[in-house]
């Protein structure tokens, strides 16, 4: 059996790729059936440089972004422990990233003195049980997409809180989000914070003719996958970020190509990202 050639451009670029991104080699297999599926370099030199701009999030970022938030609301927004409750976005019952970022922001509070159990609640239903002495209503999540469910959620928290007339505003703050939701952020009255903000990873990014090359691109290995829905298509709501907060669920605001795992090329791909039921 004659040697198998090897790309020396591409094994350079692996390499290199590697080299800047640790948690990628991790996943050496997952990276290589991307770049195997792909039909063109051009294709691959687009999946490589997605993954070199790709953002993931660690455990001691948690960390650090919990203490950026509590200086928000400390420091800069002023907040007092005898009014402020800060909330996690999830519904009764339901588990996301909103719970770990709350557990942090306890640890990180719990430091400060006033601050307490009585400072956090698990769920966003639980604003219709708030004493009336909780005037300031902080909602956490873990990421910010498009902006609408974090819209969604401050519209019922409003509707619920309506009757509570001492109730004087309410905050936002998160781990990371797209820059794309600040235009609908800035129109829900309400002050908002989040450690990082992300563009798009591919019309925020390229111009010309490079973008739409980067976009037919795209097009092109999505359609290799089978059952997505349509909604996903460049991440949700076309969100096209590149952001992953380890080891829980990716966002469906990710492109696809990074998490759904089935493909007319094989029954399931090896997924370079987790997300659980789409």
């Amino acid at each position: 059996m004659s040697a198998k050639k090897i790309d020396t451009a591409l094994f350079k670029a692996v390499f290199k790729l590697f080299s800047s991104k640790p948690w990628l080699e991790q996943r050496d297999e997952q990276v290589f059936e991307l770049l195997n599926d792909c039909e063109t370099e051009r294709q691959q030199t687009l999946i490589l440089d997605l993954l070199q701009r790709f953002k993931i999030s660690t455990s001691s970022d948690l960390s650090e972004s919990a203490r950026l938030i509590m200086e928000k609301v400390t420091v800069d927004w002023q907040l007092p422990p005898e009014s402020t409750i800060i909330v996690a976005v999830a519904d009764k019952n339901e588990s996301d990233g909103s719970h770990f970022l709350l557990k942090a922001l306890a640890q990180k509070f719990s430091r400060n003195a006033g601050w307490g159990a009585a400072n956090f609640c698990g769920h966003i239903t639980g604003v219709a049980d708030l004493t009336e002495n909780f005037v300031n209503v902080v909602l956490i999540d873990d990421f910010i997409g498009s902006g609408k469910k974090i819209a969604k959620k401050m519209k019922w928290v409003r509707s619920t809180l309506g009757e509570i007339t001492n109730v004087k505003k309410i905050y936002v703050c998160s781990m990371a989000g797209m820059e794309l939701a600040k235009t609908l952020l800035d129109g829900l009255d309400a002050d908002y914070f989040s450690t990082i903000w992300l563009s798009k990873g591919i019309t925020d990014f390229y111009v010309g003719d490079q973008l739409l090359a980067a976009m037919e691109d795209m097009k092109m290995l999505e359609s290799t996958l089978t059952e997505l829905n349509p909604d996903y298509s460049f991440g949700y709501k076309k969100c096209q970020a590149l952001y992953y907060h380890e080891p829980y669920n990716v966002s469906n605001n990710v492109f696809p190509l990074f998490w759904w795992e089935k493909s007319e090329r094989r029954k399931f791909r090896k997924v370079l990202l987790s997300r659980g039921a789409a």
